[in-house]
């Protein structure tokens, strides 16, 4: 470790806490090094009370098992965000009813997918907080637009 001296306030900065501080700095301007990670909040599954780390990580979950894939299922019906926010609503209102996964699906292929759709009651938060409704949709809209 080397030390300098600086006349100008008579300090003595050792060079790596000089790294450090660039470091640091390198950081912030990139957004940091896990900024996506970062970013994101823990969120529930649409159908049980299993807390995930991310959205990403819920959704990957709740296709997994439950067989459904709020993703694939918004570029099938052309939803736009605010219907995807109806869906997810929709759905949470379904499983506090009672409703089971395997009936909330046969229900949305039943009415065609979207019974929420035009729904502006549906855009009400069904979960407070929930972290789903605030993840970022615009890649999936973008697919099909």
């Amino acid at each position: 470790m080397t030390e300098e001296y600086h006349e100008s306030n008579d300090a003595i900065e050792s060079e790596s806490e000089t790294s450090d501080e660039e470091g640091d700095w390198e950081d912030w301007e990139s957004g940091g090094e896990n900024d996506e990670e970062e970013d994101e909040e823990p969120a529930r599954s649409l159908f049980t009370d299993k807390v995930l780390r991310s959205p990403g990580a819920a959704m990957q979950h709740d296709s997994e098992q439950h067989g459904f894939d709020l993703r694939a299922f918004a570029i099938k019906h052309r939803l736009e965000e605010y219907d995807i926010f109806r869906c997810i609503n929709w759905i949470r209102q379904q499983v506090r009813a009672g409703v089971t996964s395997p009936q909330l699906l046969l229900a949305l292929e039943a009415e065609g997918g979207v019974p929420w759709r035009g729904n502006d009651d549906m855009l009400k938060p069904t979960l407070e907080d929930d972290a789903l409704l605030f993840h970022d949709y615009e890649d999936v809209v973008a697919t099909w637009r």
